[in-house]
Formats: C-alpha cells, sequence, structure tokens
C-alpha cells in the first residue's frame, strides 16, 4: 500500500476509527480479493483502510472505487460523514458532458456541502462564514434577524463539473480556455489576500492543499492500459452509483426501486466543498464575512453512513448515491450507453 501525506483539509474531517464496534451491520456489497487492473492504491492510516482503483465488479461499468482494510488491521468502522479522496481534477461548463458531471446546483438550503473542514447544511455554511451569498444562486433570507435561508440557481451558466480530459474530448476547449481566463482575473482582482490556484474550480488555502508522495501506480498496468496516473484527489469520478439500473427510468416504481436499493448498496455521497471568495457586497452587510461569497473549490466523497470492514483480505467495490433525476437527466441529453 502506499502511504500519502494528507493535507490539513483532509485529516481535519478524518474521525479515529472505532474498532469492534458490533452494534454497525458490515458491509454487504460487491467484493473480490484483489481488483483486476490495479490502477491507484492509496492507505489512509488513520482510517486503517486502503482506498483502491481498479476494474468495477458490475458489468460494463468500466472502473470502480474500492476499500478494503489496511494490513494488521481487522475490524474498522468509519463515521458517517468522513471524507475519503476527491472527485476529480475538473473544470466548470455550461452543460453535461459524459457520465461524471456533477452540477453546483442547490435547491435546498440543507444540502450538505464541506465547509471549514466540516461536513454541514448549506445554511450553517453561510451563517458560520458570514458572507452574503453563494456563486450563481440566489439566497433570500428570512425570519428573526434573518437566520433563515432559501437558495435557488440563478441565470448562470457555467454550473457543471466535468473532468478535464472529459471537456477536453468533448471539444470544449475554447470554454475551458475562457474559464480559465476568468478566474486568473478574479485572482488578479482579489490580490494577495485571496488567491485561486490550480484548476479553475479549486480555491487556494489549507482546505485545499494536498501534499505529499503520488499515488502509487502499477507501471505495466499503466502502460498496458495507457491511462494518465490519477492523483487523490481524483480518485471518487471512478465510484459506481451500484443502485442504478436503466430499466427504473421506464417504470413508475422506478424512484422507489433505486431509493431502496441505494439504501443497501451505497454508502457514498458527492458534496462540494466551499472557500469563500470577495464580492460586491450589498449595501448593510457587515460582519467577518462582509463582501465575500461562498464558491465552489471540489467535489469530495463522504461516507453517508457508518461504514464498517472486518473481513481483511477482501477489496469491496464503494458505491455513491447519484440520485434517479440524475441519471434521467443525462438520458436525456443522450450520455448513457
Amino acid at each position: 500500500s502506499a502511504m500519502l501525506s494528507l493535507g490539513p483539509w483532509l485529516l481535519g474531517a478524518l474521525a479515529t476509527p472505532q474498532v469492534g464496534v458490533g452494534a454497525v451491520a458490515p458491509l454487504a456489497g460487491p467484493s473480490v480479493a484483489r481488483p483486476s487492473a490495479l490502477l491507484a492504491e492509496v492507505a489512509l492510516d488513520s482510517l486503517g483502510v486502503v482506498v483502491q482503483v481498479g476494474n468495477s465488479l458490475l458489468p460494463s461499468a468500466g472502473r470502480g472505487l474500492f476499500l478494503r482494510l489496511d494490513e494488521g488491521v481487522e475490524d474498522v468502522v468509519i463515521p458517517s460523514g468522513t471524507p475519503l479522496c476527491g472527485y476529480c481534477d475538473g473544470v466548470l461548463i455550461e452543460q453535461a458532458i459524459g457520465d461524471k458531471a456533477v452540477p453546483f446546483a442547490f435547491g435546498d438550503a440543507q444540502q450538505l456541502v464541506l465547509h471549514d473542514g466540516e461536513l454541514k447544511p448549506l445554511q450553517r455554511a453561510i451563517s458560520d462564514s458570514g458572507a452574503h451569498g453563494v456563486w450563481g444562486h440566489s439566497v433570500r433570507r428570512y425570519g428573526p434577524s434573518g437566520e433563515g435561508v432559501s437558495v435557488v440557481p440563478d441565470s448562470v451558466t457555467r454550473r457543471v463539473l466535468v473532468p478535464l480530459e472529459q471537456a477536453v474530448a468533448a471539444d470544449v476547449e475554447a470554454e475551458v480556455a475562457a474559464y480559465e481566463a476568468e478566474r486568473a482575473a478574479e485572482r488578479d482582482a482579489a490580490g494577495p489576500a485571496f488567491e485561486l490556484d490550480g484548476d479553475p474550480a479549486e480555491v487556494d488555502g489549507d482546505l485545499d492543499e494536498m501534499d505529499g508522495d503520488a499515488v502509487e501506480i502499477d507501471e505495466e498496468e499503466l502502460a498496458a492500459m495507457a491511462v494518465p496516473e490519477p492523483g487523490f484527489e481524483e480518485l471518487g469520478q471512478y465510484c459506481n452509483d451500484l443502485a442504478f439500473d436503466k430499466g427504473m427510468l421506464a417504470t413508475d416504481a422506478g424512484s422507489f426501486e433505486y431509493e431502496a436499493a441505494s439504501e443497501k448498496l451505497n454508502c457514498l455521497l458527492l458534496v462540494w466543498q466551499l472557500g469563500l471568495m470577495p464580492s460586491s457586497a450589498p449595501s448593510g452587510t457587515s460582519g467577518a464575512g462582509a463582501g465575500t461569497i461562498l464558491v465552489p473549490s471540489q467535489v469530495v466523497l463522504v461516507t453517508s453512513r457508518d461504514v464498517r470492514l472486518n473481513v481483511p483480505g477482501k477489496s469491496f467495490e464503494m458505491g455513491a448515491r447519484y440520485g434517479l433525476q440524475y441519471w434521467r437527466v443525462l438520458s436525456e441529453l443522450g450520455w448513457l450507453e
């Protein structure tokens, strides 16, 4: 297993694993002694597990994301809300392409986000940060002292995150270049107190540091597959939705079937990590967050429930809940084969 030095944004959120907690049912899902065509393997020593990328156990699903116990560990419970890895090195564009697109769109202020190293509802992230808005959304406050918050997407068009290689393959280089130029202009305008660095959707600072050694890759397999080496912040894009079946889109009971299967098979969620960016504040705004808005930094995979591993020597394929509506939209756009 490779050792990776994780940045503070993740280390601060990784809880000490509970060992031998019998109240949590062991993970039950597709498993194998070792994933075939292993592409990446990262040890999370603070959790006692190893994250792997290899061929999925689902038919025609490509690669998958796996979790196994580290050497010498026999029983671990990973608490709900624990971040496991980043999703992708991506860019925000106008519309979904491929099957890995993630929209930056909130229709409910109770949707979970990662902010300041903690998983919390968007409403609390707004309150805790003191920000007066959320990029790409209209924010309205109500109730005593404006404690209640509602959010709806506004007219911003570039709000769909896709892996950079998919964007380039889909011939949207001009859009990618324009987006990068806009972010560069924002960085210059912000000055030294706040900088955007790296990919167009990444906010610089402690929450986004990814330090340490590169993920260990099997060079022979890598050469045979002719694929780029994924970084730790890119492993999440290989996680499949274990609950989805295209037949669900054709039946009235599809939503019920999906939710039941997802509850059983999926134990990860995709959440946006948010940072602060200077912005023109509405008149009368004051406080630490005055003149700032919450902006997308990156997408992170977190556990949606307590996850127990107690079978040494086996790799379990992990599932992420995308939601049936996500697959319905991709189907309507023609991105489902």
